[in-house]
Parts: structure tokens; C-alpha cells; sequence
């Protein structure tokens, strides 16, 4: 009984203790960067922060089935309004303030086929 009230303990604790570590062009450590609310959806914050396109379409394809059928369907939640935030502001505008140029010509792009 003590291993599993141990292991449940374990489970319980561990997402509330995500961070998430941003390298600097000359590989240091920059501020630590904590995401509240569903971690699921913290990736997308993560590749505007890191200016990745690819780890952004890396994922768009895992929400693929939890937020719609379609990747097409998943871009046009993430591009609504009230879509998916980061630090208070939708995916464009917080992608503009990082100055994160390669996802904003990106979510542009895909805003443009929708």
C-alpha cells in the first residue's frame, strides 16, 4: 500500500514540475520558462520560443484526433482568436513579440490556405 501511495504521489507531482529550458545561440542556459495550464498544447509555445517550424509541425500532427480529424482542422483552432494562448496572447501575436519570423511566415502561410 506505502509503493502505491508513493508511485500515485510520483505521477501527481511530476506534471506540476514541468520547465522547460531554453538555449541561447551560444548554447547557454537562458531564464527558465514555466507552463501553466494543459501541457498539452506547451509545445507550440516551445518551437515560437525556440523559432522551429518543424517541432510546430511536429505538434500540429499529435493534436491530430484530440482537437480535430484533420491537421487542417487543428491549424484553423490554433489560428482562431481564442484559440490556443501563450502567455496570454494567440499563437501570431506572441510569435510576433519573440520575434520568432520563420513560424509567423508560416502560421501566415497556413492562414492563407485555410
Amino acid at each position: 500500500m506505502k509503493k502505491l501511495t508513493l508511485i500515485t504521489s510520483a505521477i501527481a507531482i511530476v506534471p506540476m514540475l514541468c520547465v522547460a529550458s531554453i538555449k541561447t545561440p551560444d548554447n547557454r542556459d537562458s531564464e527558465k520558462y514555466r507552463f501553466s495550464g494543459d501541457l498539452a498544447f506547451a509545445g507550440f509555445c516551445k518551437s515560437v520560443l525556440h523559432n522551429d517550424v518543424s517541432m510546430f509541425r511536429r505538434n500540429v500532427i499529435r493534436q491530430v484526433g484530440r482537437v480535430a480529424g484533420t491537421s487542417r482542422g487543428v491549424y484553423r483552432s490554433l489560428l482562431e482568436t481564442d484559440g490556443v494562448t501563450c502567455a496570454g496572447q494567440d499563437l501570431i501575436t506572441f510569435s510576433e513579440t519573440r520575434q520568432a519570423d520563420s513560424i509567423v511566415a508560416f502560421l501566415r502561410q497556413r492562414a492563407d490556405r485555410l
